[in-house]
């Protein structure tokens, strides 16, 4: 499974689309794709699935900061790129 500009990961930003909310569809899109559900990514990631939501179709109630939101999403960007079998460092935004 190989990530794609289409996914959100490393892709310009949409016309009218934060990068992080671009990025959560393409987070949403990869995930479904290994067939792993909001609550099996939480786990691995040391994150509850609210906040798996919110990375993939906004919202920020269940962050401290924008900051430490920004560091979860990458977190689970890596995650899921060595489960798809590619370098980590391919995921970053």
């Amino acid at each position: 499974m190989a990530f794609t500009a289409e996914d959100g990961l490393g892709a310009p930003p949409i016309a009218g689309v934060a990068v992080a909310e671009h990025s959560g569809l393409g987070l949403r899109r990869q995930r479904e794709a290994l067939g792993l559900t909001r609550r099996e990514v939480a786990l691995r990631c040391c994150l509850s699935p609210k906040q798996i939501e919110q990375i993939e179709d906004g919202g920020d109630s269940a962050f401290y900061s924008a900051a430490i939101k920004s560091h979860a999403q990458r977190r689970v960007l890596r995650w899921l790129a060595q489960r798809a079998g590619l370098p980590a460092a391919d995921a970053l935004i």
